[in-house]
């Protein structure tokens, strides 16, 4: 299989001023209308997702979409898979700009002026931010607009195996300490962490961080074995990884001894491969 599903999405019809949009109801005027696809990356989270967790979306789910040319931009919309119909005389983007950018985010923000958000990881419901743009569509074109979303967040799993003379995988809890929030640039696709931190907390044999992208420097874990605590930064774990980027996956390989946890393997997975590294941490 490809490393993405395509979902051919109805788009959403909004009203001529592009101001509080509806979709409540659709224009029976089928003439230039746009057509959109959307693709979800291999492991993106995604409303509806397989074991190697690329997925669709499925009718009723909403993201905000967002057409900007060079001079003029529509305001953004709830794009609602489908059921919504979008068509170009409803985008204020003429056609001697020649070409516009769709840009979209799922789940729905809500934009500033400046086209951007804020994304707190830590109190979102639906963690696993995605972020789509495809530019220099032709205005008035009758080609399918392709969405191609990826994931924002940088995503950490540890796996522990364990001695069972000193502690079963069950036992063990796992804190992660990072920045948690983000601010977000729609159009320009960038990321930027902001100052705000969060603990996050795991137990047993595997645990799986969505961490917003930032330097392995500023995660700390924390394990705790029975009544033995290790505190230690991440990058001391991983002394070749200095940044957490966005849609990739660190996995940590950890085996938990009486009075050590030692590191097995680092891997850096499933949205970019980057190498393995072996270590220990004493308890």
């Amino acid at each position: 299989m490809k490393t993405g599903i395509f979902y051919l999405l109805a788009a959403a019809a909004f009203s001529a001023g592009l101001t509080g949009c509806s979709f409540d109801e659709v224009s029976p005027t089928p003439e230039a209308q746009i057509h959109i696809s959307a693709q979800i990356e291999s492991l993106s989270k995604a409303p509806s997702l397989n074991d190697s967790g690329s997925g669709i979306f499925t009718s009723g789910d909403v993201f905000t979409l967002l057409a900007a040319g060079s001079k003029s931009q529509s305001a953004p919309m709830e794009y609602r898979v489908g059921n919504s119909t979008l068509y170009w005389k409803d985008i204020p983007v003429s056609e001697s700009e020649g070409t516009v950018g769709f840009y979209a985010c799922y789940p729905k923000q809500s934009l500033n002026a400046g086209n951007g958000f804020t994304f707190d990881v830590s109190q979102a419901d639906e963690p696993d931010l995605l972020l789509a743009k495809t530019e220099n569509v032709t205005v008035g074109t009758n080609d399918v607009v392709s969405l191609k979303f990826g994931h924002v967040m940088h995503r950490l799993v540890v796996n522990f195996t364990t001695e069972p003379s000193y502690i079963s995988a069950g036992q063990l809890v796992l804190g992660c300490t990072a920045k948690s929030a983000c601010t977000v640039d729609l159009v320009k696709g960038t990321v930027a962490s902001t100052s705000k931190t969060a603990k996050f907390t795991a137990s047993g044999a595997t645990a799986t961080f969505l961490l917003v992208p930032q330097n392995a420097s500023d995660v700390t874990l924390e394990v705790q074995a029975g009544n033995d605590v290790k505190e230690v930064a991440l990058n001391e774990l991983v002394s070749s990884v200095d940044q957490l980027e966005s849609g990739k996956q660190l996995t940590l390989d950890l085996t938990v001894k009486d009075g050590a946890i030692q590191l097995d393997n680092v891997t850096i997975s499933g949205w970019g491969n980057q190498g393995t590294i072996d270590g220990e941490i004493i308890m």
